[in-house]
């Protein structure tokens, strides 16, 4: 008897959520980097080392650097964009929310900067593209595991 194979078929959506739940830290850091630089953006993101007990670490000279955001976008006429990369199921460490009301509260008073916290569904929805393209939102935007809050 022949054997038929049934094609396993899936949404775009189910694709995207396999996706996103495979990419790592740093592929998306690496591909929300790329995609800033081409669309004109000046990206900083401190060096991150590889080190033999600890495994990968970022290497601070002031202790109270711990928990800066990841990447500090910058563009003529558009402003300041900062940016905390996590897994599809991370949190904000103690420090990474400290900087974060730190941001909002001192550095950046006036309120004209935005934070986001991004995650590989907001890649894979183009989320990530829209943010780029027309520049920042006054305030601090956080994905809550799929939730854009202020």
């Amino acid at each position: 008897m022949d054997t038929v194979k049934k094609e396993m078929l899936v949404s775009t959506e189910e694709f995207d959520k396999a996706v996103a739940i495979r990419m790592t830290h740093d592929q998306l850091q690496d591909n929300i980097a790329d995609l800033a630089i081409t669309l004109g953006w000046q990206v900083f993101h401190p060096q991150t080392v590889e080190t033999v007990k600890r495994g990968h670490c970022t290497p601070y000279k002031y202790a109270t650097s711990k928990g800066f955001p990841d990447l500090v976008l910058a563009k003529k006429d558009i402003g300041i964009i900062l940016i905390e990369v996590k897994s599809e199921k991370g949190d904000l460490s103690d420090d990474q929310k400290r900087w974060r009301q730190h941001i909002g509260d001192v550095i950046c008073p006036t309120g004209e900067y935005s934070y986001y916290v991004l995650r590989p569904c907001d890649w894979m929805s183009n989320k990530v593209q829209e943010i780029l393209e027309r520049g920042w939102e006054i305030g601090v935007l956080v994905n809550t595991h799929g939730s854009w809050q202020m």
